[in-house]
């Protein structure tokens, strides 16, 4: 399963998650099987509100799912429409989070934990 991270660095596995979606600076894309890593700069981390498109920075990767703290509406519906499934973690490294996606630890992201607006 190919798993995408959004962190806050560029440190691989060790990066501390981002805690919004759009507006993070990395994305760790991680081969579960395969245990490769790439990470993906987020060359817009800084936007309006619903003016981020870092989905089609995952476009061609064979996503199946994010794992992140924050997310907005309109990005879930996308990944969701994509068949990308779309997880909440509490703070902590990209590798920990993985290890939380693999023991079905983590929750799916609710339509009430949608980010509304950035502040």
């Amino acid at each position: 399963m190919k798993v995408c991270i959004p962190t806050a660095d560029n440190q691989g596995l060790d990066a501390s998650i981002h805690n919004h979606f759009g507006s993070a600076p990395f994305f760790v894309v991680v081969d579960s099987e395969t245990q490769t890593v790439e990470v993906i700069e987020n060359h817009n981390p800084h936007h309006e509100h619903g003016q981020c498109a870092p989905t089609k920075l995952l476009e061609g990767r064979s996503i199946e799912a994010v794992v992140c703290q924050g997310m907005g509406q309109r990005a879930v519906t996308k990944l969701q429409e994509s068949g990308i499934a779309v997880y909440v973690a509490a703070p902590t490294t990209a590798g920990d989070a993985l290890a939380q996606l693999r023991s079905q630890a983590l929750q799916p992201l609710a339509a009430a934990d949608v980010c509304h607006g950035h502040h």
